[in-house]
């Protein structure tokens, strides 16, 4: 019975061969948009959460795109089976019309409504003043990445029809440089390295349309270069002519793929923004979570592909009825097998993606004069600082005025574990400092920032910064009164 699931070797040979590819590229879209989120995330804990909180409403665009390559593809790689270019031609008319609308219409959307769009992911309960900091960040980011939509989707519709053809490493090749572009574009612009302005979320931007327009130029350039390999090209755009037949065809059996990827992602983005209404804090951890979500659906999604694209070819060649069912079985079977082994993968290094992004949270205790000050400075998010929330021993109001929460220090301990926290930031009196600190290494903090007046007893594991105001006003004094002195030495 299982020789009815199990291939020989020849079979895995083809299947890989098509399949890996597919992968590699496709997990390359995915993984510019993490670059992205990531390097961003070096900058600050709000410019990440609105390029990240873009890119997951990209990834509803970028999957229309791709549902509706893969829907027409299933009849490109018929025509390939029974080596009938004009059939080829014009299911690569037909991809590249609905990709250049799926283009317009996404752009139109965006433009219109992308301040409604990222607002909806900002409406939980917070800081107004992070909220309107991460919209900010994300219509900026946006604004830029909506040029990129059309290389996006013209690079889909040639590399889709090569890999439908046969040709499976041009695509891959145009995704790794893609890529490799935008991360060295990406260190440049983002950070003002080499002479280039800082530029943030803006440089990330830019960093990633112009990577789009580079796998482009390899993608399409190749494909026009070599005429007599993609003979579907001859005649091409002389005209959009599409028989009336195989358009009823490829719209009546192929979008229902473009409407289950539209759906799917949809719903994907809607059920991040309910998570987001449980406050501005759960934002960034979506936003994580979705963004490694979307790469890890990268190989269920291309061993979908791979099955439409072989089915095909065996189906445009004539084999038989019997063979093409067998094919199926053994495909499924490696498809289901293959999304398990990797999603057990996921699993096992999830924990360490966090930590990647650089936003470390954070606990204050002392909700007094200087722990609220503490608490609205805004600087702190460009270190990637994220103070979730202040305990104090008699808590005089429920939230900060920056409508962070204050709590009972009596739930300092549970609120660390089961947040995560990695530092503890520490404005008590001296007295009480070390009894604090005990709390917070209960907790599983790894960092103490110390504004209390007395040193601290803890592990050696432990990492403590000392802030002595003391000392610091003493050793501004000292200098004062030296550059006084020197001073008056230069009017003599």
């Amino acid at each position: 019975m299982h020789h009815h699931y199990i291939g020989d070797k020849a079979f895995y040979r083809r299947v890989f061969g098509v399949a890996v590819p597919i992968i590699i590229q496709n997990g390359i879209s995915n993984f510019v948009s993490l670059l992205d989120n990531i390097m961003v995330g070096q900058v600050g804990t709000v410019p990440m959460s609105g390029v990240s909180i873009v890119n997951g409403l990209l990834f509803v665009f970028n999957l229309c795109v791709f549902g509706a390559s893969s829907g027409a593809g299933i009849f490109t790689a018929q025509f390939y089976g029974s080596k009938d270019d004009e059939g080829i031609r014009h299911t690569f008319r037909f991809k590249f019309l609905i990709c250049i609308v799926i283009s317009l219409v996404g752009a139109a959307i965006f433009l219109l409504g992308g301040s409604q769009l990222i607002g909806l992911y900002l409406t939980g309960e917070g800081d107004a003043a992070t909220a309107a900091g991460a919209l900010d960040h994300g219509l900026k980011y946006l604004a830029i990445m909506l040029w990129g939509f059309l290389p996006f989707a013209l690079t889909n519709t040639y590399s889709s029809t090569l890999r439908e053809t046969g040709e499976t490493f041009i695509p891959m090749l145009g995704g790794i440089a893609a890529v490799f572009v935008n991360l060295v574009l990406n260190y440049i612009l983002i950070f003002g390295k080499f002479g280039a302005p800082e530029m943030g979320v803006e440089g990330a931007a830019i960093a990633t349309v112009i990577s789009r327009y580079v796998e482009l130029a390899i993608v399409a350039g190749w494909t026009h270069s070599h005429k007599a390999r993609n003979a579907f090209l001859v005649g091409a755009y002389r005209s959009m002519y599409i028989p009336g037949k195989l358009l009823k065809s490829i719209t009546v059996k192929g979008m229902p793929l473009l409407a289950n990827e539209f759906l799917w992602s949809s719903g994907m983005a809607v059920l991040s923004q309910c998570y987001s209404t449980c406050g501005l804090d759960v934002v960034p951890a979506m936003n994580i979570c979705s963004t490694l979500f979307n790469l890890g659906s990268v190989v269920y999604l291309s061993m979908g592909n791979s099955v439409g694209i072989i089915m095909g070819q065996m189906l445009g060649a004539g084999h038989s009825e019997e063979d093409v069912r067998d094919t199926n079985r053994k495909l499924i079977a490696v498809s289901i097998a293959s999304g398990v082994m990797f999603g057990g993968l996921m699993a096992a290094v999830s924990e360490a993606f966090p930590g990647i992004y650089n936003t470390t949270d954070a606990v204050l205790i002392g909700a007094g004069k200087l722990g609220q000050a503490l608490m609205g400075y805004s600087g702190f998010d460009e270190y990637g600082l994220n103070i979730l929330a202040a305990f104090d021993a008699s808590p005089k109001a429920e939230k900060t005025e920056e409508g962070k929460p204050i709590y009972h220090i009596s739930q300092l301990t549970h609120f660390c574990r089961t947040h995560k926290v990695l530092m503890g930031i520490i404005t008590v009196p001296a007295e009480a400092a070390q009894q604090v600190a005990d709390q917070l290494i209960a907790g599983g903090i790894k960092g103490i920032w110390n504004f209390a007046p007395t040193h601290l007893d803890v592990p050696p594991n432990i990492l403590v910064q000392y802030e002595n105001m003391a000392t610091s006003l003493a050793v501004l004094s000292v200098h004062l009164q030296a550059q006084i002195k020197e001073e008056k030495e230069v009017r003599k």
